[in-house]
């Protein structure tokens, strides 16, 4: 039971934060911070994908 609430304030925050945050700037500012990351850890994966 404990589990089951915990599930329901979880899936009402982040339900709440899907419609108040904009998703695409989310995920842009995600993968620019990984580009970003990945070129500072000198050549990481041979610098390409």
């Amino acid at each position: 039971m404990r589990q089951f609430i915990w599930g329901v304030i979880c899936g009402l925050a982040f339900w709440y934060a899907y419609e108040r945050i904009d998703p695409p700037a989310v995920f842009a500012y995600l993968t620019q911070a990984t580009e970003s990351a990945a070129r500072a850890t000198s050549g990481y994966a041979g610098g390409r994908r």
